[in-house]
């Protein structure tokens, strides 16, 4: 008769208990600016007057650009903020309740039997 035991063999596996993933999203908005502007023009008048009566009787304007300002527009990313990741270990303690076996032999006596007992096999 072979006396068994039950042993607790303890073991651990690792498993993936979730997943992040991290991501940015470019969001877009549109801005309307107002910006002045400077034109600078040569600007000649030109009047005619009537021999007669000396008084003006034609004016013509001439309007010509000389310089003027030209709006440009340049886009500069600045850091607003940053994001990183690192992961932590720590450990943490589980406590676990088991009920084991254990075999225990038995001898029962019937009838006159002498049996010398050390006291392990009999109560």
């Amino acid at each position: 008769m072979k006396i068994r035991e039950e042993k607790l063999n303890i073991s651990k596996e690792k498993v993936q208990t979730g997943k992040v993933s991290i991501h940015k999203e470019i969001l877009t908005e549109k801005k309307n600016i107002t910006v002045p502007i400077k034109k600078e023009q040569l600007v000649i008048e030109k009047t005619k007057y009537d021999p007669k009566d000396g008084k003006p009787r034609i004016s013509e304007t001439i309007r010509i650009p000389i310089s003027g300002e030209r709006v440009e527009v340049k886009k500069n990313p600045i850091v607003l903020q940053s994001v990183s990741c690192s992961k932590n270990k720590y450990k943490k303690v589980e406590h676990i309740n088991e009920v084991i076996k254990k075999e225990v032999p038995h001898i029962s006596i019937k009838g006159n039997v002498k049996v010398i007992d050390d006291g392990i096999y009999t109560k």
